[in-house]
């Protein structure tokens, strides 16, 4: 019998090493897109591991959301959810359900891709309709019984035929009960 053969030893080059952490050129990027420019090597590497750990647990809760909800794909909503769990801002330009985003390569720069967009103008937004305003909120006051009786008004809901009712239950629903020794019964 041939016993299988021992585990490669992993190499700091080998590809699921390369995709398993967060490189540092990435920390250096993201931070000089926030405005800290000459971010040092020796920083960039102390943050990698902190980054990557906290993009898993945001992924990590954003799969816990999508599961409770009972969807095999996760969405933008599963992830904010799970930012707004850390009290982090919500991502935005990325609502759900929107489908797939088309991206084009950029010419002569192979596995590097962006956004098409679209410019629009100022003035042709400015002229545009605005969208009608939401119902205003009102409140209307309703009594469903009074003292105990409920009055024939369109709002109340309909009272049950009379013929379904024996008469001394159908007595019930029209006047109020109240018991000899509280009201005015005979003494």
């Amino acid at each position: 019998m041939n016993a299988p053969p021992p585990p490669k030893a992993s190499s700091s080059h080998d590809d699921s090493t390369h995709l398993d952490h967060y490189p540092p050129a990435s920390v250096k990027v993201i931070a000089e897109t926030v405005g800290i420019e000459n971010l040092s090597d020796e920083v960039a590497r102390a943050l990698a591991p902190d980054v990557e750990y906290r993009l898993r647990e945001v992924i990590q809760d954003a799969c816990k959301f999508m599961r409770h909800s009972k969807r095999a794909q996760l969405s933008t909503e599963d992830v904010n959810s799970s930012l707004r769990l850390r009290n982090v801002e919500s991502l935005y330009g990325f609502p759900a359900g929107a489908g797939p985003i088309a991206f084009a390569e950029v010419p002569g720069q192979p596995g590097l891709f962006y956004q098409e967009q679209t410019e629009i103008e100022l003035k042709d937004v400015l002229a545009s309709k605005l969208p009608r305003p939401p119902v205003a909120v009102n409140v209307v006051p309703h009594w469903l019984a009074v003292e105990g009786v409920q009055p024939l008004i369109p709002e109340n809901p309909a009272p049950l035929p009379t013929h379904s009712l024996r008469p001394d239950i159908h007595d019930l629903f029209r006047a109020p009960v109240v018991p000899a020794h509280v009201g005015g019964g005979a003494a």
